[in-house]
């Protein structure tokens, strides 16, 4: 008979049923208990979706944004600098 693993938050099992250690040897294959697997579930798709629809509903404050003007000044073009030969960077050693 295989053991069924069981998740316990705060020494508590979340199906409600007692823990049992399991060897480390069985445990390869021991499987996850599925009211266990269920309430993980459920408590994920709570958080996720059924508290972020609670928030959405709250009616949100709008802070008034100060206006600020962008003043942009005409494009210069200038013409493009001249290379200069690689010699110009090299150090003579002597």
């Amino acid at each position: 008979m295989s053991k069924v693993i069981h998740f316990s938050i705060l020494g508590q099992t979340l199906c409600g049923a007692g823990d049992e250690p399991i060897d480390e040897s069985r445990a390869d294959t021991a499987e996850f208990c599925e009211d266990c697997v269920q309430a993980m579930w459920k408590e994920q798709y709570r958080r996720s979706v059924l508290l972020k629809v609670d928030m959405t509903e709250k009616p949100k404050k709008k802070k008034a944004k100060k206006k600020t003007e962008v003043v942009t000044e005409p494009m210069v073009v200038r013409p493009p600098r001249k290379k200069k030969p690689l010699r110009s960077y090299l150090r003579v050693v002597k």
